[in-house]
């Protein structure tokens, strides 16, 4: 017997609504990765143009990508997938990516041995390893994953047939792993 006001249907039964496979999940979060990865790669050489007027090719990867902007992005979708609120995910995503940037910074020094980034004598520094101005940008960039990215992903992400999602999957996974591993190898060599 059913509770009073309970949702009657079952998930199969949910109007205009096909429910997705492993395939088209893992399509919908590799695409994410790889629009995340790119977006960070854009910001990093951006940046240093803009403040030391020189292009260099940031990130440990020969692909154009910084994998941890997509690690961040997937940490932003536990603490503010649900709030609508622009104002409310723009503060919540500061704080996030201002503790998750501190403590990548001390994570990679100790896997790689060396800095990848410091705030030193920027105005606003936290610990020479985060900063408030870059925390607000990357707020920024938190605000337009969630309002633009993420719903879009989603939309596209259950049309596509499992089938094709399998193949697609397989196209972006291997050269991104490879990449990646690849470029693990030659920084520990």
């Amino acid at each position: 017997m059913r509770e009073m006001g309970s949702d009657h249907r079952s998930d199969h039964q949910t109007e205009g609504v096909r429910k997705t496979g492993v395939a088209e999940f893992l399509l919908r979060y590799e695409v994410e990765f790889i629009i995340n990865s790119f977006m960070g790669w854009v910001y990093e050489i951006t940046c240093v143009w803009l403040v030391f007027h020189y292009y260099a090719d940031r990130g440990v990867m020969t692909l154009p990508l910084i994998p941890i902007y997509a690690f961040g992005g997937f940490l932003l979708l536990l603490f503010v997938r649900k709030i609508k609120n622009t104002a409310a995910l723009f503060a919540i995503s500061f704080f996030v990516t201002t503790v998750f940037e501190l403590i990548s910074s001390y994570v990679l020094e100790w896997i790689y041995g060396y800095y990848f980034w410091t705030y030193s004598g920027w105005p606003l520094s936290i610990m020479d390893r985060s900063c408030v101005f870059t925390s607000l940008i990357f707020a920024v960039m938190a605000v337009f994953y969630f309002k633009v990215t993420h719903p879009l992903t989603e939309k596209i992400y259950g049309k596509i047939k499992p089938v094709y999602a399998a193949v697609l999957d397989v196209l972006i996974a291997v050269p991104v792993l490879s990449d990646l591993l690849i470029s693990l190898i030659r920084e520990y060599s």
